[in-house]
């Protein structure tokens, strides 16, 4: 399930409102693609939300670390689709910082830089 190592989706929520204009690209997809997204997809906990009143969003919700979100108000199914798909592929690893200096044998093509690189000539 871990793509790079890192930890996976576990749960992935859809909220949206049940007459509200913002949320017909989410209830067009509840409708249309959840199934089939379940089906693809059965390791994944699928879970809906009925809001009142409110803009619509997807959740993802990952073995360890924060939940992310993004909100899907007035998109189309295919943006949501896109928007599911990019939760689905996140990793939720933090970055790695990388310490010391960073080397390279390959020369700059730009020169290497000094002091009297940004100085200024008196020429302008």
């Amino acid at each position: 399930m871990a793509r790079y190592g890192g930890w996976t989706m576990k749960k992935l929520t859809v909220a949206y409102c049940e007459y509200s204009g913002s949320s017909r690209g989410a209830r067009d997809f509840v409708d249309r693609v959840l199934p089939a997204f379940r089906d693809k997809y059965p390791q994944y906990e699928v879970a809906m939300e009925i809001l009142k009143g409110k803009h619509p969003y997807v959740k993802g919700e990952y073995t360890k670390g924060k939940p992310k979100v993004v909100g899907i108000k007035n998109l189309k199914v295919g943006d949501i689709e896109f928007h599911v798909a990019n939760l689905r592929r996140h990793t939720n690893d933090k970055a790695t910082i990388l310490k010391g200096k960073v080397l390279s044998k390959t020369p700059s093509i730009q020169g290497k830089w000094t002091p009297n690189t940004f100085r200024h000539t008196g020429l302008n």
